[in-house]
């Protein structure tokens, strides 16, 4: 069982099971992209809930993606497209829910479908999404909340 880590000269490896840190999720608050402010509705955070890139559902992702993409270049049609779709995908699947996320003026629900659309056509949730789910400490922080 992952314990918190109290300090770096409190060492040891249970306490760094980041695949269990990165199952368990973090949340992302967004930020706007013209001033980095954060995201609101009603005064609450626009929050992605995400897996972090330790996950073994992550990993799965990644090993069903670069089989498909071996294949495709093996067969000489692997695009830039390809390796594209391929991101947005795999953020998705490292999306496991939202909060007050807003499209159109309604709210806009959770779903692995909706996720890859938000990834495809706003490039700067992409960006936010692909950097903090990269990022372990962002892992590390959300356990030591808990």
């Amino acid at each position: 069982m992952t314990k918190k880590p109290t300090s770096n000269d409190d060492f040891d490896l249970e306490n760094y099971d980041l695949a269990a840190l990165a199952d368990a999720g973090a949340e992302l608050a967004l930020k706007a992209p013209h001033n980095g402010a954060p995201l609101l509705v009603a005064g609450e955070p626009v929050v992605i809930c995400m897996i972090g890139s330790d996950s073994e559902a992550r990993r799965k992702a990644e090993r069903v993606m670069l089989d498909r993409n071996i294949k495709a270049r093996q067969s000489g049609g692997l695009t830039a497209e390809d390796i594209d779709n391929s991101t947005v995908e795999l953020l998705a699947a490292c999306t496991t829910g939202w909060r007050n996320m807003r499209m159109g003026g309604e709210a806009l629900p959770y779903s692995p479908k909706n996720a890859m659309m938000i990834y495809r056509r706003f490039r700067w949730i992409r960006e936010q999404a692909d950097a903090f789910c990269s990022d372990r400490a962002n892992f590390m922080k959300a356990s030591l909340q808990h």
